[in-house]
């Protein structure tokens, strides 16, 4: 059995309870279906769950980028 990047990131996610923290690279490659983490994501904020990304913005992932920061905490 295959797992997929987006799979297991779905299923780490789900553990979440208070605070969702992670570094990583955000890329197209890692987001392929970047609608059902997005909708995730916001489903854990609307749950009081505290959202922080890191990673390195480039031009190649602003996109991915400027939608993640309209779900997590930034500042």
């Amino acid at each position: 059995m295959t797992v997929s990047i987006n799979d297991a990131l779905l299923e780490f996610y789900a553990k979440a309870k208070t605070s969702y923290n992670c570094y990583g690279v955000t890329s197209q490659s890692t987001l392929s279906e970047f609608e059902e983490i997005n909708c995730t994501l916001s489903n854990l904020k609307n749950q009081g769950v505290r959202l922080r990304q890191i990673t390195e913005i480039t031009k190649d992932n602003m996109s991915y980028c400027k939608a993640l920061m309209k779900i997590t905490d930034y500042g």
